[in-house]
């Protein structure tokens, strides 16, 4: 047996190897910090301004899907900061949840408040009085811990943590959603017709991707497929569909499923004729309630033996 002659594991492990690039960008990649697995993804009416002002840090993670509130505003929960586009200007406002949560102490505004020392470097390096909005209060002292309030936003310290992070942003945005109900409603709003996610399913923009560049004979591809509707926006519950074409001409229909809150399907399927060698094409299709093609995409991989 001539030992370098290349046998089929060979080949299998070079062309794994080979792909293996390929495979990782084919994975659902995190957005703006935000974990691509999240219940809640980042709307997109928001990310320049999470994105310019520090992300994660600043603002945590969206704990909200965006929805329509009863004044039209355009609204997004975030665990520190809350955040909307206004129906009647369409500017970008940061809501004073400081502001709100200084009047749960009983406090009122003190005139000629300036930025406390613990807290300059964060305040300046994530947005300033662009998100935080002006100093409410001098450095305060609550539950044995220091605090400032400003007009969107609390910033607390805790001397628990490495020093570049004992400055951080108080979970405000977490408070005022489950305080006030809204944590009740907000879901069921954003589901609605004629809401963010589905209000213009008329024309909705499709991505899509399978796992597994190469596929080997009898295992099962899976296809991670993202709907936006015309503003960009998640378009939850639409029907995606997948249908495969192989090297000899004959297709396979393959139903996907339907979107979730975040305008997504992952789905997983098994080629029921695949040619050792050849590509197969993916055509992604989705429909609407009564079964018309409102987007499509495509996708490929590669059977293997």
């Amino acid at each position: 047996m001539n030992p370098y002659r290349p046998t089929r594991w060979r080949q299998a492990w070079f062309w794994l190897l080979l792909l293996l690039p390929l495979a990782a960008c084919a994975q659902p990649a995190p957005t703006n910090g935000v974990p691509a697995d999240s219940p809640y993804m980042l709307s997109p009416h928001f990310e320049a301004i999470y994105e310019a002002h520090g992300g994660v840090r600043t603002f945590g993670y969206p704990i909200s899907q965006p929805y329509l509130d009863d004044n039209g505003n355009t609204v997004q929960y975030f665990q520190n900061l809350k955040l909307q586009i206004a129906a009647a200007s369409g500017a970008l406002e940061v809501e004073p949840l400081g502001q709100w949560a200084l009047a749960q102490t009983g406090l009122e505004p003190a005139a000629g408040a300036t930025v406390d020392p613990a807290f300059q470097a964060l305040y300046e390096q994530v947005g300033g009085e662009v998100v935080f909005g002006p100093a409410l209060t001098p450095l305060l002292v609550e539950a044995d811990r220091w605090v400032q309030y400003f007009e969107n936003a609390r910033l607390q310290w805790n001397p628990e943590e490495p020093p570049d992070l004992r400055a951080q942003v108080s979970p405000l945005g977490r408070e005022h959603f489950t305080q006030t109900g809204v944590a009740n409603r907000a879901d069921a709003l954003a589901g609605q017709p004629g809401l963010i996610g589905v209000r213009n399913p008329g024309s909705v923009a499709v991505s899509a991707s399978v796992t597994a560049p190469i596929l080997f004979g009898g295992e099962a591809q899976t296809v991670v497929v993202q709907v936006l509707d015309a503003e960009k926006l998640p378009a939850a519950g639409v029907t995606v569909t997948a249908l495969l074409t192989y090297q000899t001409g004959e297709t396979e229909s393959v139903q996907l499923g339907v979107t979730d809150r975040r305008g997504m399907v992952r789905a997983n399927f098994t080629p029921g004729i695949a040619t050792p060698g050849h590509m197969i094409d993916v055509q992604v299709g989705v429909l609407s309630p009564d079964g018309q093609m409102l987007g499509q995409t495509r996708t490929a991989f590669k059977a293997w033996w």
